[in-house]
């Protein structure tokens, strides 16, 4: 299961706007579990990316597009792709660049390629998303074999959440929360709850008000997104991503740091309380 929450507002002491973005960080493929970052911030670009679906099998090095080049041959033509082989490798090479974070981008090509992302966005469609997931499902003979999409965008003046479909078509919300994956439902109950504890009504389609501290804010992200990740075997783990007055910030290492410091302080208390209570059996 994937869940990824953003929540954008304003700071009533600053008047700025901010986003936060929450994953959990749990990846299970062939019945293997791993840590994986869900969170993704192309260098040099001033928005962050979260996917959630199924991770493309055939997208990788320079061997995955001779493979793709292969599949492509021997399956043959699409007409539900609409474009040729000789285009696969700069459609990948695009959602390296802005999509996943794979690959840094060449300095003079970043305001360039952070325009036509945005610009598509705010179009309400979102070309490249469509292509790479369908040509994705062509490979992998699957039309469920698709990824969706949530990029915040962090301007200065005004912050965009887009959550983008696999057929490209796009969604966007200036305030309020976004949820998405397989967790989603879990986050919009958590809030149903969270509002009628603290006496306020939630609307899925308006938010909260949009006037909120980070810290309250934050609050309610990694709880919403624990909350999430609880009620499924296969998912764990927690990453966090704000952006706010212009900067992209990651808290991994810091949830990873007081992840550690609980498991040791929990290890410690559990040995103790074990050995007292061994003692007490002895006497």
């Amino acid at each position: 299961m994937t869940t990824i929450f953003s929540l954008t507002a304003r700071d009533p002491k600053s008047g700025k706007p901010y986003t936060l973005l929450g994953t959990d960080r749990q990846s299970t493929s062939g019945g293997i579990k791993e840590s994986v970052d869900k969170i993704h911030l192309p260098e040099g670009m001033r928005y962050a990316v979260a996917a959630t679906g199924r991770r493309p099998q055939y997208f990788g090095d320079e061997l995955g597009l001779k493979y793709i080049a292969y599949l492509y041959d021997m399956r043959g033509p699409s007409e539900n792709i609409g474009f040729s082989p000789a285009d696969v490798p700069q459609l990948i090479e695009a959602r390296k660049w802005l999509l996943t974070a794979e690959k840094p981008v060449r300095a003079e090509l970043r305001q360039r390629g952070q325009e036509t992302l945005l610009r598509l966005l705010e179009g309400g469609h979102c070309a490249l998303v469509e292509q790479l997931n369908a040509l994705q499902a062509h490979l992998e003979g699957d039309d469920k074999a698709v990824t969706s999409y949530l990029i915040a965008d962090g301007d200065d003046s005004r912050h965009t959440v887009y959550r983008v479909r696999p057929d490209g078509e796009v969604e966007s919300a200036h305030a309020g929360p976004l949820a998405m994956g397989s967790g989603g439902p879990f986050v919009e109950d958590y809030l149903q709850d969270e509002c009628a504890r603290l006496g306020k009504s939630y609307d899925p389609q308006r938010g909260w008000d949009v006037w909120m501290r980070p810290e309250e804010a934050v609050g309610i992200v990694l709880s919403a997104v624990g909350d999430a990740t609880s009620r499924d075997l296969y998912s764990s783990g927690l990453d966090l991503v704000m952006l706010h007055d212009g900067r992209r910030m990651r808290f991994t290492d810091d949830i990873d740091a007081v992840a550690a410091q609980y498991e040791s302080v929990l290890r410690e208390t559990l040995e103790q309380r074990v050995a007292r209570a061994l003692a007490v059996k002895r006497s």
